[in-house]
């Protein structure tokens, strides 16, 4: 098994992009939206009765709501539509 890069965050890799040396940046990674998937994926587990093993299961619930959630708060910013 090849070894992951370390500046990567957990050996995640631009596949056929970009290069190690290349060193662009990461535009997928903003922490805060992180922190808010994982604790929603938290809250939802919780609330569920902590099943084990469905980690993942919750985390593309909980992104999927915060996505939408991100989407609907950029579209009130934009107001309404002209008329």
């Amino acid at each position: 098994m090849p070894a992951l890069p370390a500046n990567k965050p957990n050996g995640i890799m631009n596949e056929g992009t970009f290069s190690d040396t290349d060193a662009a940046p990461d535009r997928w990674s903003n922490p805060q939206f992180e922190a808010e998937v994982r604790d929603t994926a938290y809250f939802m587990w919780e609330q569920d009765g902590r099943p084990e093993g469905r980690e993942q299961e919750y985390w593309f619930r909980a992104l999927e709501k915060c996505l939408r959630r991100r989407q609907a708060d950029a579209d009130l910013a934009k107001g309404p539509p002209p008329a």
